[in-house]
């Protein structure tokens, strides 16, 4: 006698029947599709396309260096020596930069500095009627220019360390032009019986020269805005220039030096969302990340309505006000409510860039259009 089997058969086809009513009967609105948020800088990444600065500041540079002339007088040779020292000062510069790759820079600047010192000068004159009988002088020129322009250009590597504080290393070759007064001719004065000289003053003339070096620095800006802030900047620059002086002779000069300044700075073609004041947690329970959709028959009015922006609006992926905004609507911004929890709306708005995009602002921030 065959024993009943289960009835595996008429249990499927009752499940297949039943199938088509489940999906009728079951009314509950599937919540709508969100679209991915456009892709964002990342923390690590410089927000910026470029930026230009103005400087100035202190150069730390002490260097001495001298000539030695020599010149024939009565069938003896009397010599001269110039002694000059470049001092600490000021400098004055300016420039920019444009973002190549990430957050590599490509950047360059324009430097000036100027030193205004004497030379001192001393000598051995040669006796009109004895050998071996040499009259020393001694004394100082008056104040002798040096102007030392500099180009730098220099590849940059931009570090956000967050949305006010930036700092950049960077370093390149540098060239230099420099334009010095040297002392062509000393004078000095002697009377009968010519046992001494004394010394009078020098004449000077101007020489130009050239030359490649290199630099490295760091630069640190804090930001007020998006867009402008102040930056303080320490620079290392230096290359060995030769002149032909004007008396016939040839000498080294450093060019270059520490430089330490401070000055403006200002971005341009920001990515990021504008640097604000600092954000703190929201006091209270804190709004649900995702809010989901009210029930049937429950939905505000405002649901689906037009509406605009009272205020500059945050607007979030999340409901999150900690979090970093996608983007800051400005006020009168004409946006469309999709749905409405608690304190946050999530709106639909049109953005200049990116197209349609969905996100979350605070209800107090909107004004719903009657």
């Amino acid at each position: 006698m065959t024993k009943p089997g289960f009835p595996v058969g008429a249990v499927l086809a009752a499940l297949l029947f039943a199938s088509p009513c489940l999906a009728v009967n079951d009314q509950t609105p599937a919540p709508p599709a969100r679209r991915p948020a456009p892709s964002q800088p990342s923390k690590s990444q410089w927000p910026s396309e470029g930026f230009f600065s103005i400087d100035g500041g202190y150069q730390a540079r002490s260097f001495t260096f001298d000539e030695v002339h020599h010149d024939t007088r009565f069938v003896e040779e009397s010599t001269w020596q110039a002694e000059y020292k470049l001092r600490d000062g000021w400098w004055f510069g300016a420039g920019g930069g444009s973002r190549v790759w990430r957050n590599l820079v490509i950047a360059g600047a324009y430097s000036f500095s100027r030193d205004d010192g004497p030379a001192t000068i001393t000598g051995s004159i040669a006796h009109p009627f004895f050998f071996n009988q040499f009259r020393n002088i001694a004394g100082e020129s008056e104040d002798l220019h040096q102007d030392e322009h500099a180009l730098h250009i220099s590849a940059m590597w931009m570090i956000p360390v967050n949305r006010r504080l930036e700092i950049g290393v960077f370093g390149g070759p540098s060239y230099f032009w420099v334009t010095r007064e040297f002392v062509k001719e000393v004078q000095y004065t002697e009377t009968f019986p010519y046992d001494t000289a004394t010394f009078t003053g020098v004449v000077v003339e101007d020489a130009n020269a050239g030359q490649f070096g290199g630099h490295v620095g760091v630069d640190v800006t804090w930001l007020f805005t998006r867009d402008i802030g102040v930056g303080a900047l320490l620079r290392y620059s230096r290359a060995s220039v030769g002149f032909d002086t004007p008396a016939g002779g040839s000498v080294s000069v450093d060019a270059g030096g520490f430089q330490i300044g401070a000055g403006l700075r200002v971005r341009f073609g920001h990515k990021g969302a504008p640097a604000g004041p600092p954000r703190t947690a929201p006091t209270g329970p804190r709004p649900p990340v995702n809010a989901p959709p009210a029930a049937p028959g429950t939905m505000p009015a405002t649901v689906g309505t037009a509406a605009f922006t009272i205020a500059a609006t945050p607007v979030y992926i999340r409901a999150e006000e900690t979090r970093t905004p996608l983007k800051t609507l400005p006020r009168g911004t004409s946006i469309r409510v999709l749905e409405e929890a608690g304190d946050w709306l999530r709106i639909e708005f049109q953005d200049s860039q990116w197209g349609r995009r969905v996100g979350f602002v605070q209800r107090k921030n909107v004004q719903i259009t009657k």
